[in-house]
């Protein structure tokens, strides 16, 4: 399973960069490609959520993530998101959940005395702040939606790819609180 969650976390962020490289592209072009990857990043999440959630507590953020990350996914490839600005607005809703959860997963972590807290919520502290400034992006930099979605998909490919990497260290842990 860890393998598999990496392999997402690379494949989201290759997402990203082909979302650099297109970023001239209309929303509607590229939304089949990161719908998708939203879809397989979350049912893939959601599975790994069901092979630890007997060996480790405090992981229903996870599980929340999977699922908005699926749904959200199924919402673009139905092409729901109609506009321009509503991508904008969409993607920038999506990164401060994703922020929210990482935070809480990252105090989680933080309380099962897993050093990959750090990481989960350095990590979401950042897709929370690019997510607010989906919001702010007219007023102060006017960046290309092409480009915000890029350093999403690149910022939830490294926290999926980060959750993959940290796996084993979370078994690790869990095998040696319960010596104590």
């Amino acid at each position: 399973m860890r393998s598999l969650v990496s392999i997402t976390g690379i494949m989201m962020t290759i997402l990203g960069v082909w979302c650099f490289l297109n970023e001239g592209v209309s929303f509607k072009a590229f939304a089949f490609p990161i719908g998708a990857g939203m879809l397989i990043t979350g049912v893939i999440e959601s599975m790994m959520h069901l092979s630890v959630r007997n060996k480790i507590e405090n992981m229903a953020w996870l599980l929340s993530e999977s699922f908005i990350m699926a749904v959200l996914g199924v919402i673009v490839l139905l092409n729901f998101v109609a506009t321009e600005s509503m991508a904008m607005v969409f993607f920038g809703l999506w990164m401060i959940a994703v922020g929210c959860i990482r935070v809480v997963g990252g105090m989680a972590l933080r309380d099962y005395h897993d050093n990959a807290w750090k990481w989960t919520l350095g990590w979401g502290v950042l897709s929370l702040l690019i997510g607010i400034y989906h919001f702010a992006n007219y007023t102060f930099f006017n960046i290309s939606l092409g480009i915000l979605i890029g350093i999403d998909f690149c910022l939830q490919g490294v926290n999926v790819l980060s959750l993959g990497v940290s796996m084993p260290h979370i078994k690790k842990n869990r095998k040696r609180i319960e010596r104590s």
